[in-house]
């Protein structure tokens, strides 16, 4: 459950053989603000081949090594490490510099929320690279509403 602005157009899917569940928003007044918040149990990015716990700053990189394949550019910048989080739970994020083959460049904000041994979270957040920092506050305040029960 999260908090978003009310005339922002929502989208969820859920995944009934993998547990996932993906909330996509955006914003009406630019095409290029979107949010995505995925929910994730037993996700393999917790999976260790040693028996030690994941942390949250290796399943995010893990996570990013995945998706860069998706990208013409795709260049995590090491900014951020621990500042976004949810409260109470221990989180990794990262700012991305990245562009698909029809988009101008673009920043990324990713969050990853560990919420047990085997469940995670991951909140991203990504808008054209002139403007991002501009719109980070609104994105924040929207991962700092979202709760789990």
């Amino acid at each position: 459950m999260f908090l978003y602005p009310n005339n922002w157009f929502v989208r969820g899917t859920h995944d009934n053989v993998t547990g996932t569940t993906e909330v996509k928003l955006s914003d009406p007044n630019t095409k290029r603000f979107s949010i995505s918040v995925l929910y994730s149990p037993n996700d393999p990015l917790f999976d260790s081949k040693t028996g030690k716990s994941v942390v949250p700053i290796r399943a995010l990189k893990n996570f990013e090594n995945e998706i860069s394949d998706d990208f013409v550019f795709f260049n995590t910048t090491g900014k951020f490490p621990h500042k976004y989080c949810l409260p109470g739970y221990v989180c990794a994020s990262d700012v991305v510099d990245y562009v698909t083959s029809k988009d101008k460049p673009r920043k990324m904000l990713l969050v990853l929320v560990k919420i047990n041994e085997k469940d995670l979270m991951i909140f991203s957040f990504s808008e054209s690279k002139r403007t991002f920092y501009k719109s980070l506050s609104s994105a924040s305040q929207i991962l700092g509403s979202i709760k789990i029960s």
